[in-house]
């Protein structure tokens, strides 16, 4: 049985539950204000992000009908069902509060970085009971680059009309990153092989950052610089 249930803006759906069952689960678009506390009375609360993965989860002790993670890993093979071509790894963290572990690990595909993409778990007293984050699912993505990191600080150049030979140095990244689809549909997003390019050059219209597809070395999206790479001998 399905109980759809509209509250204040907030959708809560509870699937195949009793009216008992504690579970909740909430839509991306919408928030939870209620403060978050451990052990957690209401239930497991579950937010699902516009991508249709899961956003976030609050864990309760007291909520028999899912079993709490007792690991990340854990929770990739089993919440997050991720692919076998996902990886993720950890960046370290030092845990201050007493009792309390915090992990962050970012998501990779085949080797390399997802921009923007991981996942933070928070223990108490070596129990899960909060899992937040953001995931890319991406079905087939050619990893290998057709393009060199030096054709793609180019095509960069070129695209912002800086002289190439005023461009001292350069910084290349090979990312996924999710690019806007040109279909024009609203938040419509596609995994797409980038170089991401900053470069060193003493020029006016030195002033973004350039995502450049790996393969046809088009600029497909452009960010604002937030240090001036106009200037010459900065140190990154």
């Amino acid at each position: 049985m399905i109980f759809l249930v509209v509250l204040t803006g907030l959708i809560i759906t509870n699937y195949g539950c009793t009216n008992n069952d504690p579970v909740k689960e909430v839509t991306g678009k919408d928030t939870i204000e209620e403060k978050l506390v451990y052990p957690l009375e209401t239930g497991t609360i579950v937010v699902w992000g516009e991508n249709g993965t899961i956003q976030s989860v609050t864990f309760s002790e007291s909520d028999t009908s899912y079993a709490i993670p007792n690991s990340s890993t854990d929770f990739f093979e089993n919440w997050l069902n991720v692919s076998t071509n996902d990886q993720f790894r950890e960046t370290p963290h030092v845990s201050k509060g007493k009792g309390y572990v915090h992990e962050h690990f970012d998501q990779y595909y085949n080797g390399v970085k997802v921009d923007g993409a991981g996942y933070n778990f928070h223990y108490k007293d070596g129990k899960m009971y909060f899992a937040h984050g953001y995931y890319v699912p991406i079905g087939q993505l050619n990893v290998v680059p057709s393009l060199s990191p030096e054709e793609a600080k180019n095509s960069f150049a070129g695209y912002k009309n800086i002289p190439i030979e005023l461009v001292t140095n350069y910084i290349s990244e090979l990312l996924i990153k999710e690019i806007s689809d040109e279909t024009g549909k609203e938040n419509s997003v596609t995994p797409r092989l980038v170089y991401r390019i900053y470069l060193f050059a003493n020029h006016d219209n030195n002033n973004e950052v350039g995502y450049i597809s790996a393969q046809t070395g088009k600029v497909l999206l452009t960010e604002p610089s937030w240090v001036d790479y106009s200037a010459t001998g900065i140190v990154i």
